[in-house]
């Protein structure tokens, strides 16, 4: 007997988050005894850019891919693929009737969507003056976000894992509002025939089965 087989991309965003958060730490910041204030540790900063900018690209996108799962269970992801987020959320509510107010007041959304806009200001580059000293000085803010943040506070674990706990607290919020649950067992590449539950959301009563 033949099975199908899917892949399931949010397990290896999933996977690719939590890879570079075991990199990140919260060290970006060491104090210059010579001038007597706090400056960026630029090894330690580096380090931390690069495992923080992969890890927000991935968490937008675990975000934006689980939005596709929902509405290809509906069949209706080939008409909103090409659609931005906004819309294809919009979609869903529409769909199975959510409270759309309530879900964009509450704090992971607010969580989500600062780390869309850090993704966004990432990807449209338009900075790279972080001021005029002889050394970095760690209280440089920046417009990441939805506010100006110090720079040394952004890439760091504490701040990405709130990022990722926030967008994945937002995930379960929507899905639970539907009827669907994250399946937390499910592999990278799954098939029909282990458990019956093959997808990374599926429906509540077949997780319980």
């Amino acid at each position: 007997m033949a099975y199908s087989y899917y892949l399931n991309y949010e397990k290896v965003a999933t996977e690719i988050i939590e890879q570079q958060l075991e990199c990140l730490t919260d060290n970006n910041v060491v104090h210059d005894e010579k001038y007597d204030f706090d400056v960026i540790d630029e090894k330690s900063f580096y380090k931390n850019l690069k495992a923080g900018s992969i890890a927000l690209m991935f968490i937008n996108i675990l975000f934006e891919t689980t939005l596709n799962t929902i509405l290809r269970r509906k069949n209706l992801l080939e008409e909103n693929k090409d659609k931005s987020v906004d819309k294809k959320l919009e979609t869903i509510g529409e769909v199975y009737k959510l409270d759309l107010k309530a879900i964009k007041s509450g704090d992971q959304y607010c969580v989500y969507q600062n780390a869309r806009k850090i993704r966004d200001d990432i990807t449209h580059f338009k900075w790279n003056e972080l001021g005029a000293s002889f050394l970095i000085h760690s209280h440089i803010r920046l417009n990441l976000g939805k506010k100006r943040e110090y720079l040394a506070d952004i890439f760091t674990k504490k701040y990405i894992q709130k990022s990722y706990r926030g967008v994945l607290d937002l995930i379960e919020l929507i899905c639970s509002q539907c009827g669907l649950a994250v399946n937390k067992e499910v592999q990278i590449i799954d098939c029909d025939g282990r458990t019956g539950a093959y997808e990374y959301i599926k429906s509540i009563d077949t997780l319980s089965d």
